[in-house]
């Protein structure tokens, strides 16, 4: 990932930054947690689901509809990164916004070829999110299991 894939208030090369320091200190004390939950699926990002697995460790998706992406704070930057280049249902905007490129993005969305091809990979994304959280996908398993792990009684 590049430094402008990072949510704002982490993006920076100063190993000394406090962000940095306290999201590695949360990140240490999830191996001492009883769950985590994730706010993904596995057909979406499985890599780093099952990383997390190993470990014991998006809206637009779920609507099936692709974004124009305007990274402006926050995890925004990340998203826009998983949106346009891992998932391939987005287009980046400049972050100098002009009209005449809102439109263009809207046009090719709505009617260019890039356009169709996102519709129909944000269709199937959304496909993939129902079919997780249905009973006997990877997401209603997965809560299942924290739910057997962490709240009933163990016995």
């Amino acid at each position: 990932m590049r430094l402008r894939d990072f949510p704002s208030f982490i993006r920076t090369t100063d190993p000394d930054e406090y962000m940095v320091h306290y999201v590695l200190r949360e990140t240490e004390h999830t191996a001492g947690a009883s769950a985590v939950i994730l706010n993904s699926f596995d057909e979406l990002e499985g890599e780093a689901v099952q990383a997390m697995e190993a470990l014991g460790l998006p809206k637009s998706l779920c609507g099936g509809v692709p974004v124009i992406s305007w990274p402006f704070f926050a995890d925004q930057q990340t998203n826009c990164r998983y949106q346009c280049n891992e998932w391939g249902v987005g287009m980046e905007i400049n972050s100098n916004v002009r009209r005449d490129a809102v439109a263009r993005l809207i046009t090719e969305i709505m009617e260019g070829e890039k356009g169709k091809s996102m519709r129909k990979r944000a269709q199937e994304w959304k496909e993939s999110a129902v079919n997780a959280a249905m009973p006997g996908g990877s997401s209603h398993r997965n809560f299942d299991e924290l739910v057997r792990d962490v709240l009933l009684p163990k016995n």
